[in-house]
């Protein structure tokens, strides 16, 4: 098998979509995501597409400028610890929660 599809015709598992995710926003080509993730460029390119991180128009793909309010939400939702210090913070500043 090639570097490129170990995971070929696997389901993509949350942590796979996170791998990518992480990957691509931290500026890693498409290649290496691709390597890394054991899949296809072109599969790479697609759960990328799905994610609203880049769009596709014809043979080319342009990374999308995030959204700041669909950043907040996703790190609201995605991470815990980030919740936990907003309620120490509110519980600290004696501020009523939003």
């Amino acid at each position: 098998m090639t570097p490129f599809t170990d995971n070929r015709g696997k389901n993509w598992l949350p942590e796979h979509y996170r791998l990518i995710k992480d990957l691509f926003i931290a500026g890693t080509s498409l290649q290496d995501i691709a390597r890394r993730s054991g899949r296809t460029p072109v599969a790479v390119v697609s759960k990328l597409s799905e994610l609203g991180l880049i769009t596709i128009k014809g043979r080319d793909y342009h990374k999308v400028d995030p959204d700041p309010w669909m950043s907040w939400t996703m790190l609201k939702i995605e991470n815990e610890e980030f919740e936990a210090n907003i309620k120490s913070f509110y519980a600290k500043s004696k501020e009523p929660q939003p």
